[in-house]
């Protein structure tokens, strides 16, 4: 991913207050796989 795309998605949250809430549930989620995934 670029710089430029992440500044987009930075200020589009900024702009979406529940598009950053969802973005932080789906990270959660994501990195608590990560987690049940290792042995």
């Amino acid at each position: 991913m670029t710089d430029a795309k992440k500044n987009h998605i930075i200020h589009n949250q900024k702009a979406d207050p529940f598009l950053r809430i969802r973005l932080f549930l789906k990270t959660k989620v994501f990195i608590r796989n990560i987690f049940s995934l290792r042995p």
